[in-house]
């Protein structure tokens, strides 16, 4: 079972999404990105915001999505990253979080890693 956990969005120039490999992409960033983790693996991130909730309802409505997927790119979006990377090539939110924000590159690296986090 998953726990919640708070978290507190801030900007942020590179998002690792998933804890997938983490350890790999942070060991590629220059020493002067700022950057931060978002799991979902054992755990819920929590986080609520007036801007959070419209992106939230705004991303449910454009591109018809469940609750949980509509949250997760609210939550993304509430970083306000310049770059998502991510190994968990097979999540769907990377490519709707693309089509949502143009401006933000997303990459999630294909084939990667299948096992947990190290």
């Amino acid at each position: 079972m998953k726990r919640l956990k708070w978290c507190k969005p801030f900007r942020v120039d590179v998002l690792i999404f998933d804890s997938l490999g983490v350890r790999y992409l942070k060991a590629g960033l220059p020493k002067q990105v700022l950057f931060t983790v978002l799991s979902f693996r054992d755990q819920v991130p929590v986080y609520f915001s007036l801007q959070l909730l419209v992106t939230w309802v705004k991303v449910a409505r454009k591109y018809k999505l469940g609750v949980s997927q509509a949250y997760t790119l609210a939550l993304i979006d509430s970083f306000h990253p310049k770059v998502v990377l991510s190994f968990a090539d097979l999540h769907t939110a990377l490519g709707f979080y693309q089509l949502y924000r143009r401006d933000a590159l997303v990459i999630a690296i294909q084939n990667a890693i299948r096992y947990p986090e190290e």
